[in-house]
């Protein structure tokens, strides 16, 4: 679950991401953003968000060592608060890692911003 290395999920991601033509992803709990990092190495502008401002420190901290500064944008965001992007943007989620949550926030989140949900098998 935590490391440098990208998740299996955001790997499979990466691939339906870019084939579906996207190349924005929106990343809710990037924590120390090893997911954020590596799709941003593939090429994705990354709008990461955590509830942890001294995690998106330490992500953006990374993206500047990595020169990927100019492709990750970070926000401090609680998933039970709707989500800080425009409506009807479409929005990726790893479904095992957001809705594991037992009261369903990130689920509420996305209905009050207007994204269309998609997940990706994990």
């Amino acid at each position: 679950m935590y490391g440098t290395e990208p998740s299996d999920p955001a790997r499979h991601a990466a691939e339906v991401v870019r084939t579906a033509g996207a190349s924005t992803v929106l990343e809710l709990g990037a924590g120390h953003g090893r997911d954020a990092l590596f799709f941003a190495r593939k090429g994705f502008t990354v709008h990461a968000t955590d509830f942890s401002a001294t995690a998106l420190e330490q992500l953006t901290a990374a993206a500047r060592g990595s020169g990927l500064a100019d492709r990750i944008t970070t926000t401090v965001h609680d998933v039970r608060d709707p989500l800080p992007v425009p409506d009807s943007t479409a929005c990726l989620m790893r479904q095992a890692e957001v809705w594991r949550r037992k009261d369903g926030a990130a689920g509420c989140s996305l209905a009050r911003a207007g994204c269309r949900a998609g997940t990706v098998p994990t």
